[in-house]
C-alpha cells in the first residue's frame, strides 16, 4: 500500500470511529444530561470539539503563508473534494430545523444507526465518485443530508 493510500485509510478510519463516538454520544447524551457526571462528560467534550475547531483554525490561518489558506475556504473547497462535511452539517442542521415541531423519530432505536450508516455510505460514494474523475454536487448532498437528520435524528 503507497503512503497515500495508507493516509487515505487513516483518514477514513478517523472519521468513521468519530461518527461512531457521535452517534453513541447522540443516542445517551439525553440520559446523560440529566445525571451531573454526564453533563460534566458531555460538557467536557463539548469544550473540547470547540478549542480543536479553533485550534486548527489558528494554525490554518496564522502560522502560514499560504493564501486562502482560512478553515472557512478550506471548508468550502472541500466540498469540491468530499461529502463529508456538506453532509455532515446538513444533517446536523435537519437535527434541529426540521419543519415539522414536535417530530419524534419515525425509527426509533434505528434513526441513529440508519444516519450513521447512510452517513458512512454517502462519504465512500463520494471518494469513489472523485476518484473516477467526477462528482456530487454538494446542494444535492446538502438537501439529502437535511432529510436524513430530521428525520433519523430529530431534536
Amino acid at each position: 500500500m503507497t503512503t497515500t493510500g495508507k493516509t487515505l485509510a487513516a483518514t477514513h478510519a478517523t472519521l468513521f470511529l468519530s461518527l461512531v463516538v457521535a452517534i453513541l454520544l447522540a443516542m445517551f447524551a439525553p440520559r446523560w444530561v440529566q445525571t451531573e457526571a454526564g453533563a460534566w462528560v458531555v460538557g467536557i467534550l463539548a469544550l473540547v470539539f470547540v478549542a480543536t475547531l479553533l485550534i486548527l483554525t489558528s494554525i490554518a490561518s496564522f502560522a502560514d503563508n499560504i493564501d486562502n489558506n482560512s478553515f472557512s475556504y478550506l471548508l468550502r473547497k472541500s466540498t469540491l473534494d468530499t461529502t463529508f462535511y456538506p453532509w455532515a452539517l446538513a444533517a446536523y442542521m435537519g437535527r434541529w430545523f426540521h419543519p415539522v415541531d414536535d417530530l419524534q423519530s419515525p425509527l426509533g432505536v434505528w434513526g441513529p444507526v440508519l444516519l450513521m450508516a447512510t452517513t458512512w455510505g454517502m462519504v465512500v460514494l463520494g471518494d469513489v465518485m472523485r476518484r473516477r474523475g467526477k462528482r456530487i454536487w454538494p446542494w444535492l448532498v446538502v438537501s439529502l443530508g437535511f432529510i436524513a437528520g430530521s428525520l433519523t435524528w430529530p431534536a
